[in-house]
């Protein structure tokens, strides 16, 4: 299990000491458990599926799954509903799932990086896009 939790802080960009802040654990606690000296318990565990709901406690804790659990889209979203980037005005979904009709795309922020997930439960990262 301690491998798996040393994904999920590679995963979340976090360092040991910004892990146990977040999950509301005490460093040292934390460390031991990281060290092998302390074995993770249900405290450990409760308080990483508090702050990370996401996270596959199945995969957490040995067994198969994926790291993050699968979630429902938000949006149905088809490529026919998507505005182009011609200029031509086609329909496209908003964040609130409304059609809407824009000839120019809405740039909402830089992409910074892309996580990809595999069904194995390992993952890869790619940065400066």
């Amino acid at each position: 299990m301690i491998e798996r939790i040393n994904t999920l802080m590679l995963f979340y960009s976090l360092g040991a000491s910004e892990f146990a802040d977040e999950i509301g654990l005490l460093r040292s606690t934390f460390s031991h458990i990281l060290s092998g000296r302390n074995k993770p318990g249900m405290e450990l565990l409760e308080k990483i599926m508090v702050r990370f709901p996401a996270v596959n406690l199945n995969w957490l804790i040995g067994n198969a799954g994926e790291m993050i659990r699968s979630t429902e889209p938000i949006l149905d979203v088809r490529q026919s509903d998507l505005t182009d980037f011609t200029g031509d005005s086609h329909p496209s979904i908003d964040l609130f799932g409304q059609a809407t009709s824009n000839k120019e795309p809405i740039i909402i922020d830089e992409i910074e990086g892309v996580v990809i997930l595999y069904k194995s439960g390992k993952f890869k990262t790619y940065y400066n896009l």
